[in-house]
């Protein structure tokens, strides 16, 4: 089966409705199904509805963000973000995080996820970025797979751990 022709573009407002439908299929189903329970409890908000509302605001109006959607067919089938963060202090001192990136499911495996990523590394070059940095769960074997494949080398590991009442020692 050949791939669904796509266009890139960067997201305006007008594409919050589709970004959003986006980000909860990231942060909800796919998260559902990819991360176990004890790592859910240790990122789970308090109003998950608000949180990704509030995510999409401001990935769509602030300047140091960089979203770009993918449509086909008329209809917008992924999305990746990316924050711009300048720090003198650095070597590579522009630099960009990848924060979202999702392909809908039924449109995987055609290349859209590297057409996205590659997309974004354009324009995060041509805004003056000199590296590009990305995370994802550590459950999320398919992700970090792309990522590979696409130059990244795994750099850090996250820990987290709840402490419940009464676990401070004294």
């Amino acid at each position: 089966m050949s791939a669904p022709a796509m266009n890139i573009r960067r997201a305006t407002i007008r594409d919050r409705s589709a970004v959003l439908g986006l980000h909860r299929a990231l942060y909800v189903d796919l998260h559902r199904k990819i991360t176990p329970p004890v790592v859910a409890r240790l990122a789970a908000y308090v109003d998950l509805d608000a949180a990704l509302e509030a995510d999409v605001d401001a990935l769509l109006g602030q300047p140091d963000m960089r979203v770009l959607v993918g449509e086909s067919g008329g209809r917008i089938i992924g999305y990746i973000t990316a924050r711009i963060v300048r720090d003198p202090r650095r070597v590579l001192s522009v630099r960009a995080f990848v924060e979202d990136w999702l392909v809908m499911e039924g449109a995987r495996g055609h290349g859209l996820g590297r057409a996205l990523m590659e997309r974004l590394f354009d324009v995060l070059a041509q805004d003056g970025c000199e590296m590009v940095e990305s995370s994802t769960l550590a459950s999320n074997d398919g992700a970090r797979a792309a990522h590979a494949k696409l130059g990244f080398v795994e750099t850090d590991v996250r820990m987290r751990r709840a402490l419940e009442p009464g676990t401070r020692r004294r």
